[in-house]
């Protein structure tokens, strides 16, 4: 359901919104922010922001699924629609009332009352023109580039962690080569054991959550049993102290991504995939299986 919402908002097809069970919906991209309501009334109400050069512009409107085409606007698609440059000269289609023409041409009320009242110049100049659509495959495909978005999704998200693993890399170079000199600087502090302990323990914990989502390689992380009840010595409390705050920094770059992962990967096996489930990997981005 989630990437027919994003199918439809992306081919501006307002109408799929009106039998959809929803309270609000919003889609936000670089520069636009789409807001879609449902109302008491059954009526979508549609909010379009759009950033352009540092300057907001906003749209609001409301559509009517059950609001019936205007004359105005009927005499308007008239001449456009129905294909005969000289309608109103032509005998024949004039001796006809306008429901008749409609029939004759096989144009439904509805359609005619989409281009009226579901569609606008603002959302159209807004959302960018993407050729996409969606298949049963549960994929969103790339007509003009032949490449499916859930393969082009999984690529960014790769390489996204690999700008983390590059960013950590040079974070552990820095350290690593300042590491006997800090070391040095913190030979007087007090630090208890049972503070190295919990620390251990949460940065393991850390470390656990990184690797069952893929996004570092797994290592032999677990803590020795003995450790829990073993008494360091100030020089041991130190180092471990100062290995601790260490591993802390270089696992910094990977923080922010994990939520967004953490959060992506609880939607879609939580409410979205009934027989298949995502998987993260330092390889492949991300895949189902």
């Amino acid at each position: 359901m989630l990437l027919k919402i994003i199918d439809n908002i992306l081919n501006k097809n307002i109408d799929f919104f009106f039998d959809l069970r929803f309270e609000e919906i919003k889609f936000e991209l670089d520069t636009i922010l789409l807001c879609i309501e449902k109302q008491k009334n059954k009526n979508v109400a549609v909010t379009v922001v759009d950033y352009v050069n540092d300057k907001k512009r906003q749209e609001v409107f409301t559509l009517n699924k059950n609001k019936e085409l205007d004359v105005d606007y009927f005499d308007e698609i008239y001449n456009k629609l129905l294909i005969c440059d000289n309608i109103d000269s032509d005998p024949i289609l004039k001796s006809y009332n306008h429901e008749e023409i409609l029939n004759y041409y096989k144009i439904k009320k509805i359609k005619l009352h989409k281009e009226k009242h579901h569609k606008s110049d603002f959302l159209d100049k807004s959302i960018p023109n993407a050729e996409l659509t969606f298949i049963k495959a549960q994929r969103i495909e790339n007509i003009k580039n032949e490449k499916s978005a859930i393969e082009s999704q999984a690529n960014f998200l790769l390489e996204l962690i690999k700008r983390a693993a590059e960013e950590s890399a040079q974070i552990s170079q820095r350290l690593d080569s300042t590491f006997p000199a800090r070391l040095f600087d913190s030979i007087n502090e007090n630090i208890s054991s049972t503070s190295i302990n919990d620390r251990l323990i949460g940065i393991q914990r850390k470390r656990e959550l990184f690797m069952k989502f893929g996004i570092i390689k797994s290592e032999d992380t677990f803590i020795p049993r003995k450790f829990s009840n073993a008494t360091l010595g100030k020089e041991y409390s130190t180092v471990l102290n100062l290995y601790i705050s260490d591993a802390l920094e270089k696992l910094s770059p990977y923080e922010e991504l994990f939520e967004k992962i953490n959060l992506f990967v609880n939607l879609l096996n939580e409410k979205m995939l009934a027989f298949k489930e995502i998987k993260i990997s330092n390889e492949h981005g991300f895949y189902f299986q």
